[in-house]
């Protein structure tokens, strides 16, 4: 039901057309309005570490996610690093919990996200709506100095040293619009809160906008290039895959997900999108199982193979690597200024 409401939302804001639209345009005046009330009566708090901040400005996906662990992968060479993240669909709310080795390693607990992270990146993961409090366990259980805020662009309430904001490339400023009325978050003004701005450009696209968001922003749009990894089935990367394949992805930009395994030239039998963080129930468990068992493969995102572990020697998931090593390099140096 929820893929259904989103797909006929994306049909009224890219048509920019019709009563409801219009109604959508009325509505984004009073969440404007709001968001703008918040941000300016949000007191900030300051904890004792660098914070870096990456997030973006549109609903959906921009890669947040590789790029994070990414980052995190470099800066722990130098610094006692963690992450902070609110935990999109955790089901503990009235404490912070910390994703690492002995601690909560249940997806239901943590959320695919903080989850994903932890796996990739193997630093503690803080998890709860209110930073802060996250942040301040870290520190106090792990001694860290430098903690990464996982999609923090708009929250507001934590002070950061460093605010990073992802891009997409392949879409047109000049045609996006508040939510409800498109996907942007906050106004394109906001971007002059970033200190950084990184462009995301896929494999088979070119920098379709940058001279755009690079006019719109006035400000350097900093490179980050997505290319495939390769495919994987029980950690282990495979040059082959039985085709034709089912194609499962619950993740805020599936048609690029769709768009990778037609570059790669994989026959595909089907797909099941799923909306963004999409919980999988026993019944979807046994359609899976079905599926495989009548000879498909299945190939699906990283977010997604998070939460279907107990399929894990039976799925095939496409990992994504990203080159970023200007930005990389000049957030080195920007971190050495703050300390």
């Amino acid at each position: 039901m929820k893929e259904k409401i989103i797909k006929w939302w994306y049909k009224i804001i890219d048509s920019k057309k019709g009563i409801i639209y219009l109604f959508f345009k009325i509505l984004s005046i009073f969440y404007t309005f709001i968001n703008s009330l918040h941000k300016n009566m949000t007191k900030k708090k300051k904890l004792n570490s660098i914070v870096i901040s990456i997030g973006d400005i549109t609903l959906g996906g921009t890669g947040k996610t590789p790029f994070v662990i990414e980052l995190s992968n470099r800066l722990k060479q130098r610094y006692k690093s963690g992450i902070l993240s609110r935990g999109y669909k955790s089901h503990r709310k009235t404490e912070p919990i910390i994703v690492y080795k002995d601690y909560s390693l249940d997806v239901k607990e943590t959320g695919d996200e903080p989850l994903l992270i932890y796996s990739e990146t193997g630093l503690p993961v803080g998890v709860y709506p209110d930073r802060f409090k996250a942040g301040e366990l870290l520190i106090d259980s792990f001694d860290i100095n430098l903690l990464i805020l996982d999609d923090g662009f708009q929250h507001y309430a934590l002070h950061r040293d460093i605010d990073i904001v992802l891009i997409d490339l392949h879409k047109d400023p000049s045609q996006l619009n508040i939510f409800p009325a498109g996907d942007l978050r906050e106004p394109l003004a906001c971007l002059s809160r970033a200190n950084y701005i990184a462009g995301v450009r896929r494999g088979y696209e070119e920098k379709k906008y940058l001279k755009e968001w690079e006019d719109i922003s006035n400000k350097k749009i900093y490179i980050i290039d997505y290319k495939i990894d390769g495919v994987y089935r029980s950690g282990v990367k495979v040059d082959n895959i039985k085709e034709p394949v089912y194609v499962l992805c619950g993740i805020g930009n599936p048609d690029y997900f769709l768009k990778i395994i037609q570059a790669m030239k994989i026959s595909i039998a089907n797909t099941w999108i799923r909306e963004d963080h999409a919980d999988y129930t026993d019944k979807d468990l046994q359609m899976l199982k079905e599926i495989i068992q009548k000879g498909y493969s299945i190939i699906t995102t990283e977010k997604d193979f998070i939460k279907l572990k107990i399929l894990e020697d039976e799925l095939y998931t496409l990992k994504i690597k990203i080159k970023a090593d200007e930005l990389i390099d000049e957030i080195f140096r920007k971190i050495e200024v703050c300390n």
